[in-house]
């Protein structure tokens, strides 16, 4: 009878442990962090792609499984072509690199909610939306032509499903993919008789291509 009992309190105490991180008045902090690298080339062409985001994120708990919180991103991205063109010189014709580079950088700001639920003692299930503005600037060099820059402020809302696994009750591995989003945005050369440039976007669909990682500390 004793060990009956005994066993009934440690299933109790387990079950209390697994749910406590996501209880009323909990926190969560952490966040995400992407990095993305590819090399290709195509006859005379090479193409490099270097890419890598961070994003801190902090969340409180207002009920059982529901949190809400801030987001910060950071995104810069270099994408490098260089091919090879031939040129006139002094009337013959000579191998010319022409490299073409676009940098970029974004920072983005908003709120978070996010719904979890129960699936086994150490995994989770959670939907979040996330809605924010964010502030760019791009830089296109190109071989002897004059380098040109845009500035841009956009609108993002999206929702993502995603799982987070438990090895202990304080820290939480996540694994999200995106599922649905919206942009609206607005760019602008840094050129006094440019005109700014308006892009709307809708995506729906499961992407699995793209996963984002992330480590979240509940207290």
């Amino acid at each position: 009878m004793k060990t009956k009992l005994f066993i009934m309190v440690a299933l109790c105490a387990t079950a209390f442990a697994a749910n406590a991180q996501t209880e009323k008045g909990k926190s969560l902090i952490g966040g995400s962090f992407n990095f993305f690298t590819a090399n290709a080339e195509q006859g005379t062409s090479t193409l490099k792609q270097n890419e890598f985001s961070i994003g801190p994120n902090y969340g409180y708990f207002v009920s059982k499984n529901l949190a809400i919180g801030l987001n910060v991103s950071y995104r810069y991205s270099k994408n490098s072509t260089a091919y090879t063109q031939l040129t006139a010189v002094n009337g013959s014709y000579i191998n010319t690199i022409i490299t073409q580079t676009q940098k970029q950088n974004t920072t983005n700001i908003g709120p978070f909610i996010r719904y979890y639920v129960d699936i086994t003692e150490k995994f989770k299930f959670f939907g979040q939306f996330n809605a924010s503005v964010g502030f760019g600037k791009v830089e296109n060099i190109i071989t002897n032509i004059t380098p040109s820059t845009s500035k841009s402020t956009a609108y993002n809302a999206n929702i993502t499903p995603s799982f987070a696994f438990f090895p202990t009750k304080k820290i939480a591995v996540e694994l999200g993919f995106g599922l649905l989003s919206y942009f609206n945005s607005t760019s602008k050369y840094e050129v006094a008789t440019a005109e700014k440039s308006k892009n709307e976007g809708f995506k729906f669909g499961f992407d699995a291509v793209n996963p984002t990682v992330g480590v979240n500390f509940h207290f």
